[in-house]
C-alpha cells in the first residue's frame, strides 16, 4: 500500500462540458450559485487506486464516490471494461460525474448530513436523469429501510416531484438542515403525506 499518488491535470473538452453542464443544472435545481471552491474531479486509473482510496476493497460496480465538501472521485472512462462491471457509455458517465456532484451539493443545502440513505441517494439519482434510465419499478417495498436504494428511491422522488413540483423537494431539504428529528415528521409537515411503501406504490398506481 502507499500513500503517494500522481496528480496532473486532465485537458478533456468532453469531460469539461459534462462538468459545466452538471454545475449549470444542478446550481439551478438546488437554487445555489456556487462559485468558490467549487467542486474538483479526480479521475482514478484502476481498481488498486479506488481500494486504496476507499480504505477496503470495493465492488466493481463502484465507480464514483465523494470525498470532503468538493471532491469527486470518478473511474477513468478508458478504463470501464477493465476495472469495473458497467458497459461505458457518454451519456451514463455525465451522469455518473453528475449524480456524484449532487451528492456534494446535497451536502450544501442539508448543512453536511448524508443521510437517510434513500434521501441521499435518490436526490442525486433523480437529478442526474438516472431514475428514467434505470426505469420504473414494479413496486415500491425496500428504500424506506436501506434495500434496493439504487432501484427504487429515485424513481420514488420522481414521482413524488412530478406531482409535487421540485420546489417542494427543495422546501423539504432546506428545512432538513435544521432538523434534528425524525425525516417522517419533516416529510408529513413538507407533503402532508405518511412516509411508507403505502403514499409511494400510491403514487405509482396513479
Amino acid at each position: 500500500m502507499t500513500n503517494f499518488f500522481n496528480l496532473s491535470k486532465i485537458e478533456d473538452p468532453q469531460l469539461e462540458d459534462y462538468y459545466a453542464k452538471s454545475m449549470l443544472e444542478l446550481n439551478d435545481f438546488f437554487g445555489i450559485k456556487w462559485k468558490h471552491h467549487t467542486p474538483v474531479v479526480f479521475v482514478v486509473n484502476d481498481r488498486d487506486t479506488i481500494n486504496i482510496l476507499h480504505g477496503e476493497e470495493t465492488g466493481e460496480w463502484i465507480v464514483g464516490w465523494i470525498s470532503g465538501g468538493n471532491i469527486v472521485f470518478v473511474l477513468n472512462k478508458d478504463k470501464f471494461g477493465e476495472h469495473s462491471v458497467h458497459k461505458y457509455d457518454d451519456n451514463d458517465y455525465y451522469k455518473l460525474i453528475k449524480h456524484e456532484l449532487a451528492h456534494l451539493f446535497f451536502k450544501v443545502i442539508t448543512g453536511n448530513k448524508t443521510d437517510p440513505k434513500w434521501l441521499w441517494e435518490g436526490v442525486s439519482i433523480l437529478v442526474s436523469g438516472q431514475a428514467e434510465k434505470w426505469g420504473k419499478p414494479a413496486g415500491f417495498k425496500g428504500f424506506l429501510d436501506g434495500k434496493d436504494v439504487y432501484i427504487e428511491s429515485g424513481y420514488a422522488l420522481l414521482l413524488l416531484t412530478k406531482k409535487y413540483g421540485d420546489d417542494k423537494l427543495i422546501q423539504f431539504l432546506k428545512a432538513y438542515k435544521d432538523f434534528d428529528g425524525d425525516v417522517s415528521v419533516l416529510f408529513k409537515e413538507t407533503y402532508g403525506l405518511d412516509l411508507n411503501y403505502g403514499t409511494f406504490n400510491g403514487l405509482l398506481r396513479s
